[in-house]
């Protein structure tokens, strides 16, 4: 493994052990790297899954001094990647100590949608005597069930116990974990960026040829509110819908999704915000219901929201009362808010904004503003703060 030399650093060298990287277009792909964007090469080194098309050249030919990221094992295809990984366990945590190793890291960052990720980063931990951190996305226990939930009532306890912090990625999930596990230190941690984009100069004339668009991942935490956009579109039949997502094609005609003035293609992680100013409206759905436990519907908070917030292309949010999100949303009257799960609401809410111009040329500032939250330097100085504190041998 190649080294550079090593230059003063404020925090102990950090593993961050991550299931997703970019260019693949996941959340969890966009919030490991929007972490990674704000460490040097001195202070983090990264340990990814190997996705497809994932271009490690890419990263590295940026031009400044960003973390290592090495690739742990090959991305399997879903029919066999539970049996794989199973068989695969001692020869990842061989490559993941190797790696931890060899950067001369100190301690590790986990980052949770993944238990198997979670669990090889706390027994890395244990065994090198190590600090753990852990990031968890999502809730973790409230969502598995069968023998899943069996090794997550075994897995959970462990990871809050042995963890110097646990960051979690919105206020709701503090105050909900923070509950259930008295004692464990939760940490709102949020989603964020590096860069600004040039704000948006111009906001598109929205009229009944408007052109939608939704990006990221379509799966239990927002399909039920996704589906009743068919009637969006049968109610306009002249606008155009595209998605930017990892989802096939075939999954979105499943639903209805499909038609001439529909596009499904793929973008580059670095050009999404450019990829959604080339639309009218953006569609931001959240679940009402689904596969998922309530807790989840109620605290998570879509990585998507903030390139749709960069972008200053309105935004209309369907999503329960209740949640986290809308309350959010609505605290930076930032989006059009939908919070009930009717189809008929749902139209009448892109009717409205076709109406009001000065209605979309305000949603578009709050949300330039609203971004500002999740500007990297201001979050990360914090979280260096806390990787700093331990005391790593």
């Amino acid at each position: 493994m190649a080294r550079r030399q090593e230059s003063d650093r404020s925090i102990p060298k950090t593993m961050m052990v991550t299931w997703s990287f970019p260019p693949v277009l996941l959340g969890s792909s966009q919030i490991a790297a929007g972490l990674a964007r704000q460490f040097s090469f001195d202070e983090m080194v990264i340990a990814a899954e190997n996705w497809p098309g994932l271009d490690r050249n890419k990263w590295d030919d940026e031009g400044r001094s960003k973390p290592e990221v090495y690739f742990i094992h090959k991305q399997w295809p879903w029919k066999f990647k539970r049996t794989v990984r199973l068989f695969l366990i001692p020869i990842v945590l061989w490559r993941l100590s190797r790696v931890f190793k060899q950067s001369r890291a100190k301690q590790i960052l986990a980052m949770f949608p993944c238990e198997y990720y979670l669990f090889l980063s706390w027994l890395i931990s244990r065994w090198y005597g190590v600090p753990l951190y852990s990031y968890f996305h999502n809730t973790y226990l409230e969502n598995r069930g069968g023998v899943k939930k069996l090794f997550a009532k075994w897995l959970q306890p462990k990871v809050f116990r042995d963890s110097n912090v646990v960051f979690v990625m919105s206020e709701g999930m503090e105050k909900i974990l923070s509950q259930s596990n008295p004692g464990i230190q939760f940490l709102p941690l949020v989603h964020t960026f590096d860069q600004l984009p040039t704000p948006l100069s111009k906001i598109p004339l929205v009229d009944s040829n408007f052109r939608l668009a939704f990006m990221g991942s379509l799966n239990s935490s927002n399909q039920d509110s996704f589906s009743r956009v068919t009637s969006v579109l049968t109610h306009f039949p002249k606008c155009s819908f595209t998605t930017y997502s990892e989802n096939a094609a075939s999954y979105f005609a499943s639903l209805g999704i499909q038609g001439k003035s529909i596009n499904h293609t793929r973008v580059a992680f670095d050009e999404v915000v450019d990829a959604l100013r080339k639309h009218d409206l953006l569609f931001l759905p959240h679940g009402f219901h689904g596969g998922l436990n309530d807790i989840e519907y109620q605290t998570i908070f879509p990585t998507r929201t903030i390139p749709y917030l960069l972008s200053g292309i309105p935004i209309i949010a369907h999503s329960p009362p209740n949640a986290f999100l809308t309350q959010w949303l609505r605290k930076y009257d930032c989006a059009e808010v939908v919070d009930v799960p009717d189809k008929d609401a749902l139209i009448s809410c892109f009717e409205n904004l076709i109406r009001n111009p000065s209605r979309c040329r305000e949603l578009s500032e709050n949300a330039w503003r609203a971004a500002q939250v999740f500007y990297g330097p201001e979050v990360i100085r914090n979280l260096k703060s806390r990787l700093s504190s331990c005391d790593a041998a």
